[in-house]
């Protein structure tokens, strides 16, 4: 049985190495525990409780950009002059809401005193200015200021006229190809009446279009991939917007550290602009290999090759071999991205598998392949058909060979803003795959499953994070369907607290899976320094002979966690206790150590 797991690993990547140390909490020694944050007060602004909070965000991040070196009279000098500085800070904070008679002063302690403060910043804000008029130069842009949200008699302040700004550029660009076009302003200030007038002055060029592209920098993709990323044809209305969405398709490949478009400083004769995309090559191979350490099974060895560019146009090939007492296998992958069209890839496997748990031994060599095709940012499906011949024997005595022939799809939704740590976003996934045994051990069978997981910022430094998971085995009883292609349920990737494989149906002490799975997780994710971060988590988890997933007899565990961010993703270290079934689990704690949020 599978009792306490524990994992050491290291692993280290050639052409891809990058490590730093992140900082470290002030308890062990490395935040400065005379931070300046906090340390002064702010008077004034009272009757405006917006403006107050902005100008009090300005104070703090100000000060928490400060460093004070230890030596005692350098440390005084430089407190001293981070003192005045902040103080014009303040007043152009204030001046930016719209306060232009505001007066500031410093009323500075010398030190901390009774109340823990090294200072008070007060302001006299004055009057709020308000706006008297808005033009636009040249006039003949003045009907566009109907359509802004800037309007006279409102606050005068900066932010609404950057957004005026904006609003104005991107009304002026539509259904034009300027080469150029800026929007700014001049703000003519009106102190005896305390407004102030503003000019939205535009600079437009005249229009153009695309030219021809060239590409400098590449030594050994095809210039027929490059022009694929490219996000506009000859011809097309010149669009600075288009230049820049390249730009990111050529960076978001991950094949180059350098992607800038050349262009000329004016419009060319004939308004046909031409344009070249300077280029810079990352390395495009690296291998990785790895050593992890369970109690209950040994010394593995993860070994990794990896080549993101094999025939010149961007296709990765990928080769994993993974040994352990548990697990060896070695699989091979091909992805070909732009397959037919440019939002499609297609990808090819192959692997041979070897396992070894608590609930079968098996035996497998097979291959697939998968049509992707994204639609929009967030939305992707994958269509594919796999084989594989499979020889199982399961810890009942069964032993049985298989010829399976499956045809996998699914639909994928996710807008995550982090895929190993997220904090905002939520995915969902939908996983419907038929098989067919061509051995004709098993009869026709269709599993379905479908997962979710949603996360909510509460505060910058507390995540709520849920996670829902179903399945469904249809057309085959629990004995014809394969046990790896089962619903098993437990473990880190699950329901802790229980081992691997360890909730659900079993025979003779052993799990046997079922044809149904239900599972929840909900986690409470405190991350309390930059670098340091707790979560208390409670998972669910049923698995069941029958068709339909149940929540009749949910077996439930819970536990706490440390969280270590690094710049590759959180370490992970989660200690869980069942709550449920105590008294027919071999073990009363489990405990997990991996890379990445469990979910």
């Amino acid at each position: 049985m599978r009792l306490l797991k524990l994992c050491l690993a290291c692993c280290c990547v050639w052409a891809l190495v990058g490590c730093k140390t992140p900082g470290l909490p002030s308890f062990l020694g490395g935040e400065d525990p005379d931070s300046l944050v906090g340390k002064y007060a702010l008077e004034g602004l009272q009757d405006d409780e917006e403006a107050k909070a902005f100008v009090q965000s300005i104070l703090d991040n100000r000060l928490a950009q400060i460093e004070l070196p230890e030596d005692p009279d350098e440390r005084l000098r430089q407190k001293e002059y981070a003192e005045k500085m902040i103080t014009g800070e303040v007043l152009k904070a204030a001046h930016s809401k719209g306060y232009y008679d505001a007066v500031v002063t410093l009323r500075a302690a010398g030190g901390e005193d009774a109340t823990g403060k090294n200072g008070m910043y007060n302001i006299r804000p004055g009057p709020q200015y308000k706006i008297s008029g808005i033009t636009a130069e040249p006039p003949e842009y003045t009907a566009l200021l109907e359509g802004l949200e800037l309007k006279p008699g409102t606050a005068l302040e900066s932010a609404a006229i950057l957004k005026a700004q904006v609003e104005l550029q991107q009304e002026i660009a539509k259904g034009k190809c300027y080469f150029s076009l800026k929007v700014r302003n001049r703000v003519v200030l009106d102190k005896n009446e305390k407004t102030g007038s503003v000019v939205l002055v535009i600079e437009a060029s005249e229009e153009a279009t695309f030219g021809e592209v060239a590409f400098e920098g590449q030594e050994t993709l095809k210039e027929s991939y490059l022009r694929k990323l490219v996000k506009w044809r000859k011809g097309d209305c010149f669009d600075r917007t288009k230049i820049d969405s390249s730009r990111e398709a050529f960076l978001g490949t991950g094949l180059f550290s350098r992607a800038e478009a050349s262009l000329p400083e004016t419009v060319p004769a004939g308004g046909v602009v031409p344009v070249t995309m300077v280029l810079k090559e990352r390395a495009q191979r690296s291998i990785k290999a790895g050593a992890t350490y369970y109690t209950d099974e040994g010394l593995g060895l993860v070994l990794g090759w990896e080549h993101r560019n094999f025939f010149g146009a961007a296709e990765k090939l990928t080769a994993d071999l993974n040994l352990s007492l548990l697990e060896q296998s070695l699989e091979l992958e091909m992805n070909k991205p732009f397959f037919m069209r440019k939002d499609q890839s297609l990808t090819l496997k192959a692997g041979i598998e070897r396992l070894d748990t608590d609930a079968y031994q098996e035996l497998g060599i097979g291959g697939g392949l998968r049509v992707n095709r994204q639609f929009g940012h967030h939305l992707t499906a994958s269509v594919g058909s796999d084989i594989k011949i499979t020889n199982i024997d399961e810890e009942s005595g069964k032993k049985k060979t298989f010829g399976l022939i499956s045809g996998p799809s699914s639909l994928t939704y996710d807008n995550r803003d982090d895929t190993l740590d997220p904090h905002k976003g939520f995915q969902a996934r939908a996983v419907l795959e038929p098989f067919v045994d061509a051995f004709g051990k098993s009869d026709p069978f269709l599993k379905m499953q479908l997962s979710a997981s949603h996360y909510l910022s509460i505060t910058d430094s507390l995540i709520w994070a849920n996670r829902v998971n179903i399945g469904s085995i249809a057309g085959s009883d629990s004995d014809s369907i394969p046990a790896t292609e089962r619903f098993f349920s437990g473990g880190g990737g699950s329901v802790r607290g229980f081992a691997y494989q360890d909730i659900g149906p079993k025979e003779d002490g052993d799990p046997i899976g079922g044809r149904s799975l239900t599972e929840f997780s909900t986690e409470f994710r405190y991350k309390f320094t930059d670098t340091m971060g707790m979560v208390a988590f409670i998972d669910a988890g049923q698995v069941s002979e029958k068709i339909s997933p149940e929540v009749t007899d949910l077996s439930v565990g819970a536990g706490l966690g440390f969280r270590y961010y690094t710049d590759f993703g959180p370490l992970r270290f989660d200690i869980a206790t069942p709550l449920t079934d105590k008294d027919t689990v071999d073990s009363n704690f489990q405990v997990y150590i991996s890379i990445g949020q469990a979910f």
